[in-house]
């Protein structure tokens, strides 16, 4: 079973400012692990994002659902080359592997990915959570039903590209093997999005 060491934690830092957490492999450390951030889902080339707006007879609005889908996305090139190269040592080149996320059950510490809203004016308050698949890149998909009018306007705003509308957030929380100071143990850690998502909204009527 593969067994990060936790206690070398440590962070690189990109062009863009993104920090992304390492680690190096308990048994074999010229092997690293970046934690992936969470993204939009790419579904044949569109952000996998969908508002679907329901209005009566009268085109009166009724209500509305969410279908979102979210990923983890791996670290790009220039972080594992800019990781190779900090770990680099005469004679040994490190090489990056997937995170390796192991499936904990139905307890206390079960895989979970959150997704929250939170408008500007504290008028919009949402918190949605399901179990991602474990196989890369760690899909979640959401589904919001029953959605207010006022809800509806804070998506329509904040994926329109308004960032003064409020906060779209997405965690997830998932569990590795690691190893510190000789302790062996199930390690529950969130990778949190460090970036906005790319804003684009659909509707259908």
């Amino acid at each position: 079973m593969t067994i990060i060491d936790a206690g070398t934690r440590a962070t690189f830092v990109d062009s863009n400012n993104t920090s992304w957490i390492y680690y190096l492999d308990a048994d074999t450390p010229s092997v690293f692990y970046v934690e992936p951030l969470p993204q939009l889902a790419i579904q044949n080339g569109q952000p996998a994002f969908h508002l679907t707006v329901y209005q009566d007879g009268g085109g009166a609005f009724v209500t509305a659902t969410l279908s979102l889908t979210t990923a983890l996305g791996p670290a790009p090139s220039e972080v594992v080359d800019g990781i190779v190269e900090r770990l680099a040592t005469p004679g040994v080149q490190p090489t990056a592997q997937a995170m390796p996320y192991i499936d904990v059950g139905d307890g206390p510490e079960r895989n979970q990915a959150y997704l929250n809203l939170a408008s500007a004016d504290g008028t919009v308050s949402l918190t949605a959570n399901v179990v991602p698949s474990l196989s890369s890149p760690e899909t979640a998909a959401f589904s919001l039903t029953g959605l207010s009018a006022r809800e509806v306007d804070f998506l329509q705003r904040y994926f329109g590209g308004d960032s003064t509308a409020g906060t779209v957030g997405v965690t997830y929380e998932l569990t590795v093997m690691a190893k510190m100071n000789g302790v062996t143990a199930h390690v529950h850690f969130s990778a949190s999005a460090a970036y906005e998502f790319q804003r684009t909204f659909a509707w259908v009527h």
